[in-house]
């Protein structure tokens, strides 16, 4: 996991220190998943932690102020570490939508009928993110 963070946060610091503190990591503001093999680091999540907390919290104005882009987000994210990561001497790539759904996924807690529809709902997630890093990469 790759955790990022604003040198320059939008909204106040204490703020957004106590809403990265929330996240999976206790640090982070975007949250990047991937696994590396042989020198291929192979993105398959990445999630805007802060701006998800803050809105499950109720705070919908910090929320909107975490946002990092109007549109492509997530695409926007990963190209920039990809292109940080290649600085670096390394290669990446982003997985497929059904790797990255067979990765995201625990059925142990989409219970009941709802798998189904969790299952549709993530792997249209990660279609949308795929056809975004495809076109902003060419």
């Amino acid at each position: 996991m790759v955790s990022l963070r604003q040198v320059r946060p939008t909204i106040g610091r204490i703020a957004y220190r106590w809403i990265c503190a929330t996240t999976h990591m206790g640090c982070g503001h975007v949250e990047v998943a991937f696994y590396e093999e042989r020198g291929l680091v192979t993105f398959y999540a990445v999630r805007n932690m802060a701006r998800a907390n803050a809105a499950r919290l109720g705070c919908t104005k910090m929320a909107a102020g975490l946002r990092l882009a109007a549109r492509h987000e997530d695409a926007l994210v990963l190209t920039e570490v990809s292109r940080l990561l290649s600085l670096a001497g390394m290669k990446t790539r982003q997985a497929q939508p059904e790797e990255c759904l067979r990765l995201a996924l625990n059925r142990r807690l989409a219970r009941g009928g709802r798998l189904g529809e969790v299952r549709r709902r993530i792997y249209r997630k990660y279609e949308k993110l795929h056809a975004q890093m495809n076109a902003l990469n060419g």
